[in-house]
Parts: C-alpha cells; sequence; structure tokens
C-alpha cells in the first residue's frame, strides 16, 4: 500500500469513512494521473509535452559586412557599419618613371579628349578618332579583328559599334555629314543586342588568367551603347531608341554572379561588397578595368540625364561615389593602371600609355558632372605628370 490508500501502478477507493484530508488528496492523484499518464516505477513513464511561449521579435539582429561599431540589442543604438577600405601605397615609382618617359616620347596627347561634357553633346571629342585602318561591310559599318584566334576573324564588337557610332554623331555636329549614318549604326548596334538586353561578344576571350567563352558581356559596352541610345532618343524622339536604352540598362544593372555587370568590390575587401562597380570584363578575381568602369557610369549619366531613367541615376550616384574610394588604387606613383590586379591579384600593375589618356579624360567629365573634387585631383595628379 502507498500513503493515503495509494498503491503504486494503480488507484485505489478510499473507505466511505475517509477525512476530507484523504478524499481532496485521492482526487489530486486521480487528475494527476489522467493528465500525466500511468504513475508508478516500471511500466509507461508519464507523457509530458512542452509548451513554448508565443514570441515575436521586436527588432532585428544585424547583418554584418564590415567593421562593427556600437552597440548591438532591442532598446537601443543600433550597430553601425563601416566599410574597410584598405591601407594602399604605390610602390611601382620606378616603373612610373618609365611609363612617362614613353608615353611623352610616343607624343600621346591627353588634350584631344578634354571637353566640358555634356549628355548629348560630342563625345569625348569622338570626332578626331581615326578609322582607316578598319574593315567596314558592305553596309558601312565596322568589324574588329579577334586578334587571340589564329585565323584572325573579323566580327561585330559592341564596343567598336557603339564607339564608331558616336564618331558619327560628333561628325554631325561638326557639320560634315548629316544624322543619317550615326542612326544607322545605332540601328545596328540595336541589332547586336539579345532579346535580354545584353550586348554580347561572338568570340572567345583570355584576360589575366580567365577563359571567356563565346556569349560574354561587358559593362563597357552596355554603358557606350547608352550613350548611343541617349543621343539617337535626343535627335529623333523614336520611342524604339528608349526601349533599345531601358533593356540595355537593365541587363546592365543584373549582378555579375548572375550573369549581368554590375560587380562589387568584395574582392578588395569583404565589407566592400556593398560598392558599385561596372565591370568591363568579369573575371575572377574582379579586377576592375579603370576605363570600362567609367565610360559605364557616363552611360549611366547620359541615359539618366537625357531620358530621365531613375534607375540610372541611382547607380550613377552609387557607382561614382564608389569611384572616389577607388581611384587611388589605381595610381602607381604620377601613372595610372589599367586595373586593379596589383592590389586585388597581388601581380604587377599593368600600365598602358593609351589609356592614360582615358583616365585623365574620364576623370575631368565625371568632375565635371558631379562636381566632386576627388575627380579634379586625380585628373590634375595624373595630368601634371605627363605635361609635355
Amino acid at each position: 500500500m502507498g500513503i493515503d490508500g495509494v498503491k503504486f501502478g494503480k488507484t485505489a477507493s478510499p473507505s466511505v469513512g475517509a477525512s476530507a484530508g484523504s478524499r481532496r488528496q485521492f482526487l489530486v492523484v486521480v487528475l494527476l494521473a489522467a493528465f500525466l499518464g500511468t504513475v508508478g516505477c516500471g511500466g509507461d513513464q508519464p507523457q509530458i509535452s512542452h509548451h513554448w511561449p508565443a514570441y515575436t521579435p521586436q527588432c532585428q539582429p544585424p547583418v554584418l559586412h564590415g567593421t562593427f561599431l556600437g552597440t548591438v540589442g532591442c532598446g537601443g543604438d543600433q550597430p553601425q557599419i563601416r566599410d574597410h577600405w584598405p591601407a594602399y601605397t604605390p610602390q611601382w615609382q620606378a616603373l612610373a618613371a618609365q611609363e612617362r618617359a614613353m608615353y611623352l616620347a610616343d607624343g600621346f596627347n591627353y588634350f584631344s579628349e578634354l571637353e566640358d561634357y555634356s549628355p548629348n553633346g560630342n563625345y569625348f571629342n569622338s570626332q578626331v578618332v581615326d578609322w582607316s585602318s578598319y574593315t567596314f561591310d558592305k553596309d558601312g559599318f565596322p568589324l574588329s579583328v579577334d586578334s587571340q584566334s589564329p585565323e584572325k576573324i573579323l566580327y561585330y564588337n559592341p564596343v567598336t559599334t557603339a564607339q564608331y557610332a558616336l564618331n558619327q554623331y560628333a561628325l554631325f555636329l561638326y557639320g560634315k555629314q548629316d544624322s543619317t549614318h550615326f542612326l544607322q549604326t545605332a540601328d545596328h548596334l540595336i541589332s547586336l543586342m539579345d532579346a535580354h538586353g545584353a550586348m554580347r561578344y561572338s568570340i572567345e576571350w583570355k584576360f589575366n588568367g580567365n577563359d571567356l567563352q563565346p556569349g560574354w558581356v561587358s559593362g563597357l559596352a552596355q554603358g557606350q551603347a547608352l550613350s548611343v541610345f541617349a543621343r539617337a532618343w535626343a535627335l529623333t524622339k523614336d520611342q524604339k531608341y528608349v526601349n533599345a536604352g531601358n533593356s540595355a540598362l537593365a541587363f546592365m544593372l543584373i549582378p555579375t554572379e548572375n550573369g549581368g555587370t554590375r560587380g562589387n568590390l568584395a574582392d578588395l575587401d569583404f565589407s566592400l561588397s556593398d560598392q558599385t562597380t561596372f565591370e568591363e570584363i568579369t573575371c575572377h578575381p574582379d579586377c576592375t578595368i579603370l576605363n570600362g568602369f567609367l565610360y559605364a557610369l557616363m552611360g549611366l549619366y547620359d541615359w539618366g540625364k537625357t531620358v530621365g531613367n531613375q534607375q540610372a541615376q541611382v547607380a550613377f550616384q552609387e557607382g561614382w561615389t564608389t569611384a572616389t574610394h577607388l581611384l587611388p588604387y589605381y595610381d602607381i606613383g604620377g601613372f595610372t593602371a589599367y586595373d586593379l590586379r596589383h592590389v586585388i591579384a597581388h601581380q604587377d600593375p599593368k600600365p598602358v600609355l593609351s589609356y592614360h589618356v582615358h583616365h585623365i579624360a574620364l576623370t575631368n567629365a565625371l568632375f565635371h558632372v558631379t562636381g566632386n573634387t576627388v575627380f579634379s585631383h586625380w585628373r590634375d595628379t595624373w595630368e601634371d605628370e605627363v605635361k609635355p
């Protein structure tokens, strides 16, 4: 017998004359047994269901992508995240001096591309470009040579086509011809764009250890197409150019990991994954070719200003803000590097004489359209080193 007339394993009935206290204890035991199951040693153990109280969070935990500052918690200040731009000091002064000497000896001239930039004006003085060395098809459109193929095949290069269109536009502005061939070339550029708005390359291309298969895309091509379509629409108000430009823009804004041309700087530092770049060539690691990035920004500027496209305006703002932080990394001691392989891939820098001209002209244009003195600082720095 157990206490109060209860045997372990089953319930006994109290006698008729049992006390009130005994009856109450008996009732408690019966209720417990009904709720938990059989009570006792040996046999089935009680089945207990867990009760998890309802909870609704009142604040969201932060996602940390950079240097963490501040206090984590609800009911107080939220954490502040700071981008970390790696320290950088140019170590290639001798190489830069060598490049400057060759630049001056070869007669390069940055003055030819300097201008007060206008979204519907002459595109970096395109009228001065000499196209006599190019091969043209029967309709008068330029063909490029695939310099990496043994056969040296000819193909339609979207960037070459866009630049030729801009040259034709400049000749029209200077009164040397009418607008007919410019608009024909703009239409030809539309024909090179696929259904998704991508200006795809039909050739294989090798770049810095990356093997790009036919169908690869370029932020430079997308951006310069926008510069063409902006001028064609301003001239004609033909809706087909708005449709083409919006399609090219939509593809341009797709992240590189999803097949587009919008990149970031996670390869420079993980905290910079929220920074916006546009990649001329998508590779691993992303080395962000400077002229391709900045020409892409000018295309966004042209489209945002001419058509009033807000997506282009926001992307331009984000991109040029990134560029103000990024420009110092391209300086190798008074001369510019073509890309960031010396910083990101820890290779020797790649200076290219003709591209130093483009870098001066592009920082000059970005200063004129943004008013940000970071651009004029680097324009002046790189210009002063190569003045005759």
